[in-house]
C-alpha cells in the first residue's frame, strides 16, 4: 500500500556522514556531478527512491552532505580527478552526540542502469566501501501496515493524511493561530515530487493551490504562494504558510 508519509532524513549507515548545520566553514565545493540525492543499494540493485526508504539516503550539497541525525563538514577536497569521476574528501562528521573525522574516496560508476557512487571510507582498521545510486525524484512512501498518518504540534494544529491510491491522498488539517483564528481544510490532493498538491477553483475564477511539503526529517509544512487558500479557508490572522509539523510528531493512526 502506498502512503504519503514524510522523508525520514538522510542516513549513510556510518559511511557518508555530514551535517545539517555546518561544523566548520569551508570555501571548497563538491563538484556538481557528485551533488544530489543518493540511496544506499547493493550491486545491481535499482534504488526505490521512495520516501519511506529515505533513511538509507543522503543528500550531497555543494558544501555539505546531509543524512539522518548527523552529518559532515568538508575540511578538504581533492577534485583534480573529478572529470574522471573520482573525488577525495577529508570530512569532520557529527551525529548522535559524537564527532569524528573521515577520509573518503568517491568514484562515479554505473549500476543497474543508473548513476552510482562507490564510496570508500579509509579507516585505521581497513577500507570499507558502500554503493549509492542516484535518485532524481523522490516517490511516495510504501506503508504496508498503515494507510493513515497523523501529526500534531501538541497544542493547536493537527494533520491527518490517508492514502487513496498511488497518486492521490486525502488530508485534513486544522490549525488555530493568533487570537484563535483558524485554518481548516479537508480534501483530496495529488501526489507530487516531494509532497502533495491540493487545488480548488472558485466561482470568481480564482484557484486555491496548496502544497503539502515533506522534508528530510519527516517534518511537514504548507505552502500557499498567493494566499488564495488562506482567503477562503482561514481566519483573518491565520495562514497556511505558518503551519508546520515536526517529524517526531507523526505516527500511524
Amino acid at each position: 500500500m502506498v502512503s504519503q508519509t514524510f522523508i525520514r532524513g538522510m542516513v549513510a549507515a556510518g559511511a557518508l556522514l555530514c551535517a545539517t548545520t555546518p561544523l566548520l566553514a569551508t570555501a571548497t565545493l563538491i563538484p556538481e556531478q557528485f551533488q544530489g540525492m543518493w540511496q544506499s543499494v547493493d550491486e545491481g540493485q535499482v534504488p526505490s527512491c521512495n520516501i519511506n526508504d529515505a533513511d538509507s539516503m543522503l543528500t550531497v550539497e555543494p558544501d555539505r552532505i546531509d543524512f539522518h541525525e548527523g552529518g559532515c563538514d568538508i575540511l578538504d577536497i581533492d577534485a583534480s580527478s573529478a572529470d574522471a569521476g573520482t573525488l577525495s574528501l577529508d570530512l569532520m562528521c557529527g551525529g548522535e552526540g559524537e564527532i569524528w573525522s573521515s577520509k573518503q574516496v568517491w568514484k562515479s560508476k554505473a549500476n543497474a542502469g543508473t548513476r552510482a557512487l562507490e564510496v570508500t571510507d579509509r579507516r585505521d582498521d581497513g577500507d570499507f566501501s558502500y554503493l549509492y545510486a542516484q535518485c532524481t525524484t523522490l516517490g511516495p512512501a510504501v506503508q504496508p501496515d498503515a494507510r493513515s498518518y497523523c501529526y500534531s504540534d501538541g497544542e493547536f494544529s493537527t494533520l491527518e493524511i490517508t492514502t487513496i491510491s498511488e497518486d492521490k491522498l486525502h488530508f485534513s488539517v486544522e490549525s488555530a493561530q493568533i487570537n484563535a483564528h483558524i485554518c481548516g481544510l479537508e480534501g483530496v490532493a495529488d501526489v507530487i515530487d516531494g509532497g502533495a498538491r491540493y487545488t480548488e477553483r472558485f466561482t470568481d475564477g480564482s484557484q486555491c493551490t496548496l502544497d503539502i511539503l515533506f522534508s528530510a526529517d519527516m517534518s511537514v509544512r504548507f505552502e500557499d504562494k498567493d494566499e488564495t487558500c488562506k482567503r477562503n479557508f482561514c481566519g483573518m490572522r491565520a495562514y497556511f504558510d505558518r503551519i508546520e509539523f515536526a517529524g517526531a510528531s507523526g505516527q500511524p493512526c
